[in-house]
């Protein structure tokens, strides 16, 4: 009861996101389509990665403990928090966003994009909630509150929308990066085993928190201001090469 309790903590600040995203644009039926579009999309490419993430835990319980005692603790835990936790799961998100946008005779603006991608974010969020509220009950709702993989979709998102709109494909490419390395940094910062061989990587860990909580109060900021300018609401053709 306790972990079900947790469970829907977790999921509020991100089901929160959803809707008023989806509501941002009343009068357009398309857009709200594109939002559920959004949200299924980030709920498959979770359980992408956790098919995966299945897999590899298999492949791990396949290894002696003499032999995982052999293996390199910074090279290991760099390879899982940089390849397969960050690369694995951006990609994953992006792969889904991208394939929301083959319709080339759908046009919607920087700003439309830029909660699509949000969207998906948030929608991944609620499913790894789901395994927190779970598995770490007591620290689920605090990383529903963190809502990471909102300010992930918000930078990736909003550099996809920039690229767009310029036509540098070198935005989008900028935006999947930065995002890359951020959760991978993050993630390799605060990992147990990195922290015991050294302390003060945890004080980079909780700037890099910091700075996503201020990248949340930019998605803020961004989507309240879009509607005023018209360069977030030019109509723009996301299905270009």
């Amino acid at each position: 009861m306790l972990n079900f309790f947790f469970l829907i903590l977790s999921l509020i600040p991100s089901a929160a996101v959803i809707i008023l995203l989806r509501c941002r644009r009343r009068d357009s039926l398309t857009y709200k389509k594109y939002c559920k579009y959004s949200f299924s999309s980030g709920l498959i490419s979770s359980l992408v990665i956790i098919a995966i993430t299945y897999v590899f835990d298999m492949v791990m319980l396949s290894f002696s403990q003499e032999e995982l005692q052999k293996i390199n603790v910074v090279g290991f835990n760099f390879f899982f928090s940089f390849i397969f936790m960050a690369l694995l799961e951006e990609a994953a998100k992006y792969t889904a966003f991208r394939l929301l946008l083959l319709n080339k005779n759908q046009t919607f603006s920087w700003a439309d994009v830029t909660a699509f991608m949000v969207i998906v974010g948030a929608a991944f969020q609620m499913v790894e909630n789901m395994f927190y509220a779970f598995s770490y009950p007591a620290s689920s709702p605090l990383r529903g509150l963190l809502l990471l993989h909102i300010a992930y979709g918000f930078i990736m998102g909003w550099f996809y929308g920039k690229r767009l709109y310029s036509g540098k494909k070198l935005y989008a490419v900028i935006g999947f990066v930065v995002t890359w390395l951020i959760h991978g940094t993050l993630i390799f910062c605060l990992t147990p085993k990195i922290v015991e061989l050294n302390h003060n990587l945890v004080i980079i860990g909780n700037i890099l928190t910091v700075v996503l909580f201020a990248i949340l109060v930019l998605a803020i900021i961004f989507f309240i201001t879009a509607k005023k300018k018209e360069k977030y609401n030019k109509k723009i053709f996301p299905a270009i090469d």
